[in-house]
C-alpha cells in the first residue's frame, strides 16, 4: 500500500505494505505535525452538511421509486428528514427515465489532450512529449470512460461525486476512484474546494485489513469499535457490513497527508501539495456554496404533485368502475341478486320503482391537463425531454425538429460537461505528477495508437514535468459519441 501519493488497497491477496518514502523537496513537510484534535473538525465538518446529505438522500429515494413522503415544501430539516412517511400509494416514476437518457448522454470518449512545455530547450520538449504519451496512456489505464459513466450515476440524484487520484505501487499505476458524496468531506465553512484547508475521503476496511495496512496501530485496532456508516446512509439503513472500520484518507493543501480513525492518526505522510488528490465535481455549482445542486432536486415537488394527481384519477376511475344501484325500498329486492354477472334476474315487486344503475362522473378533462402539465414540469426540471428518451413529440415529425429539440436539451447539459471535463483534466494532471514520484523511472505503457490499434512505449518518468500543463480539446470529451447518440435519438423515433 502507499499512502504517500494516495491509498493503495491491493485486494484480495491482501498484500499490503506501508512505505515512508518522501519524495525529493517534500523532507520538511514532515516536520509539521497533523493536528491531534482532527476529530472535532471533521465532527464541524459532518455537522454543517446534514442538510446537503438529507438532500442526497431525497433524491436517491426518489429515483428509486420511494416516494411515498410527505413533505413541508421540502423544508428538509435534518431532524425530520428520514422520519417523514406519506399517504400516497400510486407511484409513477416519471424521473427514471430521465435519469436514465441523462445518463446515457454522457458517453465519453478519449479527449483530445495536448502538454505544453514552458521551455523550448530539448529537456522541455522531451518533458512535453513524456507528458503527452503517459496521459493518453493514463486515460486507458485507469479506464476514464467507466469512471466517467459511475460519476454521473451518483452526480445526478445528488449533484456532488469526488475523484480520488492514487498511486498504487503493487500494480506500478495510477487509480482513479469515483467517490460517493457520503465519503468526501471539506474543511467547515469552506465555500470552494480549493479554499479549504483540507479534504478527506472515507472508507470502511475490514479489521484484519487495517492491521494489514497499519501493523504498528494492531492494538488499536483490535479494540476499535465497529462502524456501520449508519449517520450518512440513505433512510437511515446500514450501508455496510459488520465489523468494518471507519477510516478518513486527509490530505492537507500544504502537503500533508494522513489516514484518521475513530480518535487517532494512524499513519502520517506527505504528498506533492501542487496537485489535487481529491477533486469534487457538482452537477450545478453555487456561487459561495461548496456543495452542488442535483438534477433530481428541482424535479421533486412536481413528481409529489404528479403522484397525488394520478393516485386521484385512479380512486375516480375505480369509483366509475363500480356504478351503485338505486332500488326502492318498496321492490323488496334480495341485495345478493344485484353482482352485475351477465344474465342475472333480478326480482322486484313492481309496486316500487325499477331497480336503476347510477353510474359515477367521469373525471374531469382538467386533472387531465394537470397530470400532463406535471410530467412536462419534471422534464423541463431536469432538462430531458420526450425527444431526448426516444418518444415522439406532438406535432413534430421532420428530423431536423428533432435534431433541434435533441439539442436543446444537450445544450443543458452543457455546463455539467464542463465541470466533468475539468475535473477529469485535473484528474490527469495530478495522475501525471504522482507518476513521476511513485512509479519506476522507467515504465511500458499501452499508448494508443492509428486505426485504434495500441502500441507499448517506454517513458522515463524522470522527464515528466514537476507540474505538467495537460490541457483537453474544447468539448473533445463527449462531442463525438454526442452525434452518435442523436443520430440513434432520430432514429429510434423515425421507427415509432
Amino acid at each position: 500500500m502507499n499512502l504517500d501519493g494516495g491509498v493503495s488497497v491491493d485486494t484480495p491477496s491482501n498484500k499490503y505494505k506501508v512505505k515512508g518514502k518522501v519524495p525529493e523537496g517534500l523532507e520538511l513537510a514532515r516536520e509539521r505535525k497533523l493536528p491531534m484534535q482532527f476529530r472535532a473538525e471533521l465532527e464541524d465538518a459532518r455537522s454543517l452538511r446534514f442538510a446537503d446529505v438529507a438532500i442526497w438522500d431525497y433524491g436517491l429515494a426518489f429515483l428509486l421509486g420511494n416516494q411515498e413522503l410527505v413533505v413541508d415544501r421540502l423544508s428538509l430539516d435534518p431532524t425530520r428528514a428520514r422520519e417523514l412517511k406519506g399517504k400516497v400509494t400510486a407511484v409513477t416514476n416519471r424521473i427514471l427515465p430521465a435519469y436514465r437518457s441523462t445518463v446515457a448522454a454522457f458517453s465519453p470518449q478519449m479527449p483530445s489532450m495536448s502538454a505544453r512545455s514552458l521551455s523550448a530547450a530539448y529537456e522541455g520538449e522531451m518533458s512535453a512529449i513524456s507528458a503527452n504519451m503517459a496521459a493518453r496512456a493514463l486515460w486507458l489505464q485507469a479506464d476514464m470512460e467507466w469512471a466517467v459513466r459511475k460519476a454521473v450515476e451518483w452526480c445526478s440524484p445528488c449533484g456532488n461525486v469526488g475523484l480520488h487520484v492514487w498511486a498504487n505501487q503493487t500494480k506500478e499505476k495510477i487509480e482513479v476512484d469515483v467517490v460517493s458524496p457520503y465519503d468526501l468531506l471539506f474543511e467547515a465553512y469552506a465555500t470552494r474546494p480549493e479554499l479549504a484547508r483540507w479534504s478527506a475521503v472515507r472508507k470502511f476496511v475490514r479489521r484484519e485489513e487495517a492491521i494489514d495496512l497499519f501493523p504498528d496501530a494492531e492494538d488499536f485496532f483490535e479494540e476499535a469499535q465497529a462502524d456501520s456508516g449508519d449517520g450518512d446512509a440513505p433512510d437511515g439503513a446500514t450501508i455496510q457490513p459488520s465489523d468494518r472500520l471507519e477510516m478518513w484518507w486527509v490530505y492537507y493543501k500544504d502537503g500533508r497527508c494522513g489516514v484518521w480513525c475513530q480518535s487517532q492518526w494512524v499513519y502520517e505522510s506527505d504528498y506533492p501539495d501542487w496537485c489535487d488528490p481529491v477533486i469534487l465535481i457538482r452537477w450545478t455549482p453555487m456561487p459561495n456554496r461548496i456543495w452542488g445542486i442535483s438534477q433530481i432536486m428541482p424535479a421533486i415537488i412536481p413528481q409529489l404533485r404528479y403522484n397525488q394527481i394520478d393516485e386521484l384519477l385512479f380512486q375516480i376511475m375505480k369509483i366509475a368502475s363500480s356504478p351503485q344501484w338505486i332500488v326502492s325500498r318498496q321492490a323488496m329486492v334480495d341485495k345478493r341478486s344485484l353482482n352485475n354477472n351477465p344474465g342475472q334476474v333480478i326480482e322486484y315487486n313492481d309496486s316500487g320503482r325499477e331497480p336503476a344503475l347510477r353510474q359515477a362522473p367521469p373525471a374531469p378533462a382538467s386533472l387531465w391537463d394537470a397530470l400532463a402539465m406535471q410530467s412536462a414540469k419534471i422534464e423541463d426540471m431536469m432538462g430531458a425531454h420526450s425527444a431526448s428518451q426516444g418518444k415522439r413529440v406532438p406535432n413534430v415529425s421532420s428530423g431536423i425538429g428533432m435534431e433541434t429539440l435533441i439539442g436543446q436539451d444537450d445544450a443543458n447539459l452543457g455546463l455539467t460537461q464542463s465541470e466533468f471535463q475539468r475535473a477529469f483534466e485535473q484528474a490527469v494532471k495530478t495522475g501525471l505528477v504522482l507518476m513521476k514520484h511513485y512509479m519506476p523511472s522507467r515504465m511500458l505503457i499501452r499508448v494508443p495508437g492509428r486505426a485504434s490499434s495500441s502500441v507499448m512505449r517506454a517513458i522515463e518518468t524522470v522527464d515528466l514535468s514537476d507540474k505538467p500543463d495537460v490541457v483537453f480539446g474544447v468539448g473533445s470529451m463527449f462531442a463525438v459519441n454526442a452525434r452518435s447518440r442523436d443520430q440513434q435519438m432520430l432514429n429510434l423515433v423515425q421507427y415509432g
